[in-house]
């Protein structure tokens, strides 16, 4: 568990609503085990993807997302790749209406405002009590602008999930099955969904990111077919050959001159 745990179970001052703020760092692999607090949690993700249970629910987090968790709900975070987390342990003003996961803005407003938050815990300068305060009032709110303008419908998150998915290990030799499992839908769903959103299949989609790092490494490297073919996710030199001439009508020694 991350190191805000025993100052829940103390009785520590602390700043107006604001019980804690702090960042969590971890390497892949090192999960967090089912946990709970006993006030609410915001969670932002800072760097790298994990996917956190939440109640009976499972949330695929990659940067700029964002996760509130209720006094006392159980959660736990899985760790695809190290990742950075923001947490913020505080009694919100109003908790109704406070979004379970969303997403930050285009000016980046939750990031900020929960950096600034962590800034303000850490250096205790002069009116930094209220200071806290204010910040915490304006999360509330972007919390709930972001989950108004932002709401997402089922099928736009399982294909956001599912992309996050492959731009992370487009180098390995993903089934439909795996990508639909780590963002928690069936397989038949994902292709529903991706489709409508991409209009193509989540393996085509899939095969166009393949295909443009693997022509990157062609027109800017040395490397070996065989080579890049191992590091884009392809089965043999000859198998990338075949994609290279289907995409853009060369041979891969053609797109090399």
């Amino acid at each position: 568990m991350h190191d805000s745990i025993p100052l829940l179970h103390t009785n520590v001052t602390q700043s107006g609503r604001v019980r804690f703020v702090g960042e969590h760092s971890a390497h892949r692999g090192q999960h967090m085990p089912l946990h709970h607090h006993n006030l609410w949690e915001f969670i932002f993700q800072d760097a790298g993807h994990i996917r956190t249970q939440q109640g009976d629910e499972l949330h695929a987090m990659h940067p700029s997302m964002a996760l509130t968790h209720p006094p006392f709900e159980s959660h736990a975070d899985f760790a695809d790749s190290a990742y950075i987390v923001l947490y913020i342990q505080w009694t919100p003003v109003d908790s109704r209406g406070l979004p379970r996961v969303c997403h930050d803005d285009a000016d980046g407003s939750l990031s900020q405002t929960a950096h600034a938050m962590l800034r303000e815990w850490r250096r205790r300068e002069d009116g930094w009590e209220k200071m806290m305060d204010l910040l915490s009032e304006r999360l509330e709110m972007l919390l709930r602008r972001a989950h108004v303008a932002q709401r997402l419908e089922t099928w736009e998150q399982a294909a956001q999930a599912a992309e996050d998915v492959m731009q992370r290990r487009y180098r390995e030799l993903l089934t439909i099955g795996e990508i639909a499992s780590e963002s928690c839908v069936s397989p038949a769903s994902l292709s529903r969904y991706f489709s409508r959103v991409h209009g193509q299949t989540p393996m085509e989609y899939l095969w166009s990111i393949r295909i443009r790092h693997a022509l990157a490494l062609l027109h800017h490297t040395t490397l070996t077919l065989e080579t890049v073919a191992g590091q884009c996710g392809f089965h043999s030199a000859s198998h990338l050959s075949r994609h290279i001439k289907a995409s853009t009508g060369l041979s891969p020694g053609r797109v090399r001159r």
